[in-house]
């Protein structure tokens, strides 16, 4: 079932990384199976400035959209930097900064800090959540369908 397309939004993707701000418009989404995911999420939207629309298909990760445009930039995943020039070459020297990640990859700070982030700025501007799919559990439950049963073989079960 596709749920009532959203007019324009800002998409906030985290992937066990940092969160990646998207505007789009026309934002559709439907839960649905993907593989061994029973809970994927559908994703359709065209980005702010383009005409064609994309479609996504997101089974890991964390999803929120906000109402409208303009919301900030999340916090970025790279550190300041360290500068490691000058560096002497044929033509001279070059003055290089050696750049990393501030969290490693799955780190939970990632997703405490954009909590945080988030939190903030909904208090602050009063910005309107429409989708949050931050603690989405994608994984099919297959409990229901593999009942226990005896696996004894029934040659055992007549020896007894």
């Amino acid at each position: 079932m596709i749920n009532n397309a959203i007019e324009r939004g800002t998409l906030y993707l985290g992937n066990g990384f940092a969160y990646r701000r998207t505007e789009a418009r026309h934002i559709s989404h439907e839960i649905t199976r993907d593989a061994q995911f029973s809970q994927a999420i559908r994703l359709n939207f065209t980005y702010k400035g383009c005409r064609k629309p994309t479609k996504r298909v997101i089974t890991t990760g964390k999803l929120v959209v906000l109402s409208g445009w303009g919301h900030p930039i999340p916090p970025d995943d790279w550190t300041q930097g360290t500068p490691i020039g000058p560096i002497p070459v044929e033509w001279g020297e070059v003055n290089a900064t050696m750049h990393h990640t501030r969290y490693p990859l799955g780190d939970v700070r990632w997703t405490t800090e954009f909590d945080a982030f988030l939190e903030e700025y909904l208090h602050r501007s009063g910005a309107q959540v429409l989708l949050d799919f931050r603690n989405h559990d994608f994984k099919d439950d297959y409990r229901d369908r593999h009942k226990k049963r005896d696996l004894t073989p029934p040659s055992a079960k007549h020896q007894k």
